[in-house]
């Protein structure tokens, strides 16, 4: 389905090209791109949330865009592959929506891009993270990115048209972010919002229901669950509210008194023309009568960042500079981009499908030392703890969907089998005696699986190959430990969790600290009894997080729901399930 929509989407729209298989974006003068030193603008996410993002390639706004699967991040090579195509000297700019997913896989191909070039000046790339969605700021992840993040595009698509240098745009978009505000609704049932009891069609100010609409303020894009369920009877209490929880989020610049206001309605997938009219009146009605009648209020309403035929809109507000203002206002020659108009209360399509030749990846160098081998019996009992823990992640497939249905997209088990999959093919024909190597493969397979899961393992197996190169002696159980502790480091920085927040870090915390305190017996004769007391370790703290309140990830934006089971975190209990297959295979 992706692909096909991507392939229509370029039959559609002149100037650009898709790269086979990839599902990657560009635009068709990408030479000219290059030889003007023009910086490169990248942005992508999961499919599902059509026009956006492969819809605003073109000059103006992005260089190319990167999809993956619906609603689901693409994965750490698509993205590398991507940054490879269109990185140059100029500079490469990665706008990417608060997500999770995206912020891991985004920032882990970042990272692997960055270890390619010696010179920093050959490879300079900075993501720009947008975090627009006010229902969500008090999440310990951050808010997430949704339809703001499309404003952020416009302002450095045009900048990197006009050619400016590298550090101006990022410095620009940065400050630009934090105006930006973006609150979304949605009904709970596919129905009008103004239609009448007797299905005719009236005023949408003035209509009143026999049965109050229940509508659900600041849901996710993702079909997350939103901050709560409230009910409204006509279309202008609805607008209303939502204009008056962007009037009172606070914004982090300063602006100044002759700002000029940007606002973006936009359509989730399930609303008509008609709807869709009628709540851009009643929001620049509210701007005008209650809003402080802002001196200069510029409108765009249409369908830019969709969630599939979700029936609902959301309203996104910034303020900015006149140079910013300038940049919003650009032409660009994007099909999907709908122009703004300043407003007060009076007032030949070409058909191209192209594909690239897929770039040639430049060759990994492997830094790994001949002399930090494991011996074969030690290599081989290696291959079998791997292989028994992959076995157990995916006969717990369904189990591990099952628990993150309840506050999350439900897919993790799959996910995670995925990636034991991935992992299996690798232990069973690699040399499980060269463990830096061995973890290098494991995290190209974690990039290959897609999903957070995938992204989050990744991290861990690459900082933790990295960390243990660093080791002569790798048969040590101290350098392992040590190397684990490293990598744990590294997941934080990505994942944003820490510590009783509920995520698969509490179960890898336990590990690490077992670790540390028997860490006397790991070279004598007692590894099974101390392995076995890892895993209990592991799987107590596993099943604590079912007492916890979810602070990272999908199920932190429903943490406050007092109607949702409590249920351990998939991923820490998928880890203490691993670690018991671990610990089994060594108590022979």
């Amino acid at each position: 389905m992706v692909d096909g929509s991507l392939e229509g989407l370029c039959l559609l729209t002149p100037r650009i090209q898709l790269i086979a298989d990839k599902r990657i974006v560009v635009r068709e003068d990408l030479d000219a791109v290059r030889k003007r030193g023009l910086v490169s603008v990248l942005s992508g996410g999961g499919s599902g949330h059509e026009p956006a993002h492969a819809g605003f390639v073109g000059r103006g706004m992005l260089t190319a865009a990167v999809c993956g699967d619906v609603f689901a991040s693409p994965s750490v090579d698509q993205i590398l592959l991507v940054l490879r195509l269109i990185g140059h000297k100029g500079g490469t700019i990665v706008i990417v929506k608060n997500y999770t997913g995206d912020r891991l896989n985004f920032g882990l191909a970042i990272e692997r891009y960055r270890a390619e070039f010696s010179d920093p000046e050959e490879t300079k790339v900075e993501m720009i993270l947008v975090e627009d969605d006010i229902a969500t700021t008090t999440a310990s992840a951050g808010p997430r990115g949704i339809c703001g993040t499309l404003l952020v595009h416009k302002l450095v698509g045009a900048m990197a048209e006009e050619g400016r240098s590298f550090q101006r745009i990022c410095h620009a978009a940065k400050s630009f972010r934090n105006s930006i505000r973006t609150i979304g609704v949605s009904l709970n049932r596919s129905s009008l919002f103004s239609r009448t009891e007797t299905g005719k069609v009236s005023d949408a100010s003035t209509i009143k229901h026999s049965q109050p609409l229940e509508v659900e303020i600041g849901l996710g894009i993702h079909n997350e669950p939103g901050a709560g369920l409230e009910l409204f009877k006509s279309m202008k209490e609805v607008v209303a509210l939502m204009m008056e929880y962007l009037e009172e989020a606070h914004c982090e610049t300063d602006l100044e008194h002759n700002d000029h206001t940007f606002m973006m309605i936009n359509n989730l997938g399930g609303l008509s023309v008609l709807e869709m009219q009628i709540v851009c009146r009643e929001a620049v009605l509210w701007m005008y009568e209650k809003g402080g009648r802002p001196r200069d209020l510029y409108i765009t309403c249409g369908a830019f960042m969709t969630s599939l035929k979700m029936p609902g809109f959301s309203i996104t507000v910034a303020n900015c500079s006149v140079g910013v203002a300038t940049c919003l206002m650009a032409p660009t020659e994007c099909a999907s981009w709908i122009p703004f108009r300043q407003v007060n209360t009076t007032s030949t399509m070409q058909h191209n499908l192209s594909e690239f030749e897929r770039p040639k990846s430049s060759e990994a160098v492997d830094h790994s030392s001949t002399s930090r081998k494991l011996t074969k019996e030690q290599g081989e009992a290696l291959r079998k703890a791997v292989s028994g823990a992959c076995q157990a992640i995916i006969d717990n497939e369904q189990y591990l969907n099952k628990l993150d249905a309840v506050s999350g997209d439900g897919d993790c088990g799959t996910t995670l089998k995925n990636l034991a999959q991935n992992i299996s093919k690798v232990v069973s024909h690699s040399d499980c005696g060269d463990p830096h190597r061995l973890f290098r493969l494991f995290a190209e397979a974690a990039s290959t699986s897609g999903g957070t899961g995938g992204a989050l393992y990744g991290v861990l197996f690459s900082s933790f190959a990295t960390a243990l190169a660093r080791f002569e002696d790798v048969s040590q159980s101290s350098s392992w430990i040590a190397a684990f502790g490293v990598a744990l480091k590294t997941f934080v920085k990505y994942s944003r969790a820490g510590r009783g927040q509920k995520s698969m870090l509490d179960a890898l915390e336990a590990i690490r600290e077992s670790a540390l305190e028997n860490i006397v017996h790991w070279n004598g004769k007692d590894l099974g009894e101390v392995l076995d007391q890892l895993a209990i370790r592991c799987e107590i703290a596993a099943q604590g997080t079912k007492d916890m309140v979810a602070e990272v990830g999908r199920s932190s934006y429903s943490a406050k729901r007092k109607d949702l089971p409590k249920v351990p975190d998939a991923g820490a209990i998928a880890v203490s399930l691993w670690m018991r297959e671990i610990a089994a295979s060594f108590e022979s």
